[in-house]
This record gives C-alpha cells, structure tokens and sequence, in this order.
C-alpha cells in the first residue's frame, strides 16, 4: 500500500511517497540551474539543492545570471532514506545526477510525461 502527501511551495512541488514502511521524497522543479559557486554570493550559496556527486556540480532552484552554467526544465529530486533503495533507483533507471554528499542519497531525473 503507498500514500501520497503533496503540497506546494512558491518554487516547487513536493511529493512525499510513502512505502509501508520505506519512504522517499520526490520535488518537482520548473527549472534547475548548474551555478557556479565561486560567482554567488555568500547568501546566494544558502539556496544550494543538491552537490552532485557525478561530476560535482552545484544545483539551485534561483538562478544567478553572472553564474549560471547550464539550466535542466521539467526535472525533480528524488531522496531516499535508504541507500538501498537509492541504488535499486539509480540501477533501474536514467538519472541526470546523483549525491552522496547530503544527509541522505539523492539522485535528479527528468519528469517523465
């Protein structure tokens, strides 16, 4: 049995799916942003989402002209609270970029239609 919680916020949509007993956290962005962090400044850097693991870029959901580097539309943020789960993600599925550096894993996809 799985149960869906969702609410919205100014710049996404969270959807909190829960898994008998396994629960995983699924955001929806409009637009993401690769910033480059050495070019916000020191407040902007409060507004990081995710710290890629694959390739070590810095996701944002504000985006900063003098540092952008590159803009994903249509795209959500997936967190696991378990690695395993996370792993089964990644495995079974096309992922943009995954993070092993927050509290729990987390991986971003496009949305699919």
């Amino acid at each position: 049995m799985q149960y869906f919680l969702i609410f919205a916020t100014q710049f996404d949509i969270i959807y909190l799916i829960l898994f008998e007993d396994k629960t995983m956290k699924k955001t929806y962005y409009e637009s993401l942003y690769i910033l480059d962090v050495d070019a916000l400044e020191e407040d902007e850097q409060n507004n990081l989402l995710m710290c890629g693991s694959q390739n070590w870029d810095y996701y944002f959901h504000v985006n900063s002209e003098q540092a952008n580097v590159e803009t994903f539309s249509n795209v959500s943020i997936v967190e696991f609270e378990n690695i395993d789960d996370f792993k089964k993600f990644v495995n079974s599925n096309q992922i943009i970029d995954y993070s092993l550096e927050h509290d729990n894993p987390m991986v971003l996809v496009y949305v699919k239609d």
